[in-house]
């Protein structure tokens, strides 16, 4: 069993090898730990990974290479469809149930609202999944995702967090005030505020989640990894190792 993460993403400037990496390291990983299941994800559909590969990839996982009994190296692209239906169906009743009972919200309110905090539900959805895969029985042993760049990475990070703010708005939590005696009313939007919460821990969690970073060795790529590790500094999440891809004649070696 490896010691490392769960989930290991890989992010940095666009054309710095971020799938070549990702697809590197996750044949490391089989070599060392055989006898776990490795997926290799991809989040570029089409695209990325299935370029890399020369091979056309779905949403199924499909077996790249056989490990030690059951494990094995799996590669797939992310099904985006699926981690917004899953997330929509778990938040939108509390959402509903949470924003209707107030007095404040007028219907075109409501209904931005909801747009805005659905608007997106994949990579939110995307999160919450890679959360259960670190609970409980899980498919795969470690998830290896071939991610974004700097931008998109970060943003993608802060989607529990617009969750949960949009949770503690429904929930007045600026105006509760808790004494010896007042408990927290329960509100519609409890679980997914726990499960907005969860992910956000989940994010900073060392041995379930860690970025690699990946980086080129020219101007504007070292202005982006500079912002990237800011911005994941900032934000608690931990960063495994930066890889500095050296440029030789206008091209990465």
């Amino acid at each position: 069993m490896s010691n490392g993460p769960v989930i290991h993403f890989f992010a940095g400037k666009g054309g710095a090898g971020k799938s070549t990496l990702a697809t590197a390291f996750a044949l490391n990983q089989l070599e060392a730990y055989g006898k776990e299941k490795i997926l290799l994800l991809s989040l570029e559909n089409p695209g990325g990974l299935a370029d890399l590969l020369k091979k056309k990839l779905g949403e199924k996982p499909a077996k790249l290479l056989p490990g030690k009994g059951n494990g094995g190296l799996w590669a797939a692209e992310a099904d985006w469809a699926a981690y917004a239906d899953a997330f929509v169906k778990f938040a939108k009743p509390q959402l509903l149930a949470a924003a209707g009972k107030g007095q404040v919200l007028s219907e075109d309110d409501l209904k931005k609202l909801l747009e805005a905090s659905l608007a997106n539900a994949g990579e939110t959805g995307l999160l919450f999944w890679l959360l259960a895969q670190t609970e409980g029985e899980k498919e795969f042993d470690q998830i290896i995702i071939d991610g974004w760049s700097t931008t998109h990475a970060l943003r993608l990070l802060d989607h529990a967090t617009e969750v949960r703010r949009l949770c503690a708005h429904l929930r007045a939590e600026r105006t509760f005030r808790p004494t010896k005696n007042a408990v927290r009313p329960t509100t519609p939007v409890d679980e997914l505020a726990a499960r907005a919460d969860a992910v956000n821990a989940f994010l900073k969690d060392p041995k379930r989640f860690g970025v690699h970073v990946c980086a080129v060795a020219e101007p504007v790529g070292e202005a982006q990894i500079k912002f990237l590790m800011k911005g994941l500094t900032e934000r608690g999440v931990p960063v495994l190792e930066i890889i500095a891809d050296m440029i030789e004649d206008g091209k990465g070696s």
